[in-house]
């Protein structure tokens, strides 16, 4: 199902609503030949189903997934929550706001102190992330489309 990219009413909870939404595919989208407690995997398909209501929310489901052998999950919420929290600060009204520059900026304040192997996971996360919601989003039958590859962020 499509959903309007500013689908919630302000930039935060538009932001966490797509959050969830990725973290949801990821979980079924990754490895599970590890899992080792589905009934935990299928309470937070559920709840976040339902919907989160903040950060530390869906921060506290994608742990209970990772605990339930699930840890590639990490590979790819942990950058995005950082994100997440860092275009908060700029008070944006908008995701269409969001751009590859923006992202740039974002990350190196972000990835600073962090080893290239980490900057690499950091770039994977966001690449995927926006390529998600270049493929979800949808208004008046047309998508926002963000188009953010980060072949020139000097970070890596």
């Amino acid at each position: 199902m499509k959903y309007p990219l500013d689908c919630e009413e302000n930039f935060e909870k538009s932001f966490l609503f797509w959050l969830a939404k990725y973290v949801k595919f990821k979980l079924n989208s990754l490895s599970n030949k590890e899992l080792k407690n589905p009934q935990a995997l299928a309470e937070v398909n559920f709840a976040l189903a339902k919907g989160v209501k903040n950060i530390e929310e869906l921060d506290a489901l994608a742990k209970k997934a990772r605990n339930a052998g699930l840890s590639g999950i990490n590979t790819y919420f942990n950058p995005l929550k950082k994100v997440f929290e860092y275009l908060n600060f700029y008070k944006l009204y908008s995701l269409k706001q969001i751009d590859e520059e923006l992202i740039v900026e974002v990350l190196a304040s972000i990835t600073g102190a962090l080893s290239d192997a980490s900057k690499k996971n950091y770039r994977i996360a966001v690449i995927n992330f926006f390529d998600f919601l270049d493929k979800q989003n949808e208004e008046d039958e047309k998508a926002h489309i963000f188009n953010i590859n980060l072949k020139n962020w000097a970070g890596i």
